[in-house]
């Protein structure tokens, strides 16, 4: 089973925040599953399939900051899968309509990440990163408050953002992560 860890926060005042990006993707995924709370996971889970593989999907209920004790409880029902994690998360350093794969890459200041690399102890897992800046005329990055909401320009980039993501995935889970960064990241 491959898990994937969505990152964002609990509670509806975070739902159309740009750090729970990650679990928009998540709930795309899921399509209709129903989620349902896993007390040793601190997470709400979903179990689905792609690529002829059974992926579990997860969307940790710590805030953010905490989000790397999920992976305590995957280490309890499988320590093997830990090795095949995959974490989506929003990417203050790309541009809002970018996404990038990556794999054993720093947190970026990043403290969802700050938080998985502490409880895997190293950063040598796949990563989808999703562009939640927005840039200025001369290309260049304006960083927003990434507990603030999407506006409707940016809902509207973000519903061509999010099949690109899911392909992404798909990619990584059947082709691997060189091969999917390959492909997904020269776009």
């Amino acid at each position: 089973m491959i898990p994937i860890i969505g990152l964002g926060n609990p509670g509806d005042k975070y739902k159309n925040t740009r750090h729970n990006v990650g679990w928009r993707v998540l709930d795309i995924l899921a399509n209709n599953h129903e989620w349902e709370y896993d007390k040793y996971l601190k997470s709400l889970k979903c179990i689905i399939q792609i690529g002829g593989e059974q992926v579990l999907l997860l969307k940790p209920q710590t805030f953010m900051n905490e989000s790397g004790q999920v992976l305590e409880g995957i280490k309890r029902i499988d320590p093997y899968m830990l090795s095949k994690i995959i974490v989506v998360h929003d990417e203050i350093d790309l541009a809002i309509g970018t996404i990038k794969i990556s794999h054993d890459r720093g947190d970026g200041g990043h403290n969802g990440i700050k938080s998985i690399n502490v409880y895997y102890g190293g950063k040598d897992y796949t990563r989808l990163r999703i562009g939640i800046s927005k840039t200025g005329e001369n290309g260049e990055l304006y960083k927003p408050n990434v507990l603030s909401d999407f506006d409707d320009t940016d809902n509207e980039i973000l519903k061509n953002v999010f099949p690109k993501c899911i392909l992404a995935i798909e990619k990584i889970i059947t082709l691997g992560h060189p091969t999917a960064s390959n492909q997904i990241n020269q776009k």
